[in-house]
């Protein structure tokens, strides 16, 4: 079993995240997380798998004396989907209240996605370029 690190920019996999927020409140009122993969690519990638992959987030949290937790959430699989070309994709969601959670912190931190597989891990960006919320 081994861990493999993606580049942000690649054809297997594509991430995001999105939140609900409230007029001048630090708190989201919840938080949209998402990872499509494209087994294929991914193994073109050099990560060969059985296609079971399950999906998971790490989302920074605030904590009772006000520090950076992150809390490990798994998305669930929600659909397979096609493009033109033939290109199988699999969504992986997770919808989460945003109890404990900034909105600057998903903007300045951002979440870091990943994929379990039956031969190991899958980082879908390296360390300090993890998906931010937008600005707005």
């Amino acid at each position: 079993m081994g861990t493999k690190i993606l580049p942000r920019y690649n054809s297997a996999t594509s991430a995001n995240v999105s939140a609900t927020t409230k007029p001048r409140s630090k708190a989201p009122k919840d938080v949209n997380l998402q990872v499509t993969v494209n087994d294929a690519a991914l193994r073109r990638e050099g990560h060969q798998f059985d296609g079971m992959e399950q999906a998971f987030a790490l989302v920074p949290t605030r904590n009772k004396k006000n520090q950076i937790e992150w809390k490990r959430v798994e998305l669930s699989f929600t659909h397979r989907s096609a493009d033109r070309g033939g290109n199988m994709y699999d969504t992986h969601v997770a919808k989460i209240q945003g109890k404990g959670i900034r909105t600057d912190d998903l903007k300045n931190l951002g979440v870091a996605y990943g994929l379990k597989t039956n031969t190991g891990e899958v980082w879908l960006q390296h360390s300090d370029d993890n998906y931010k919320l937008p600005n707005r």
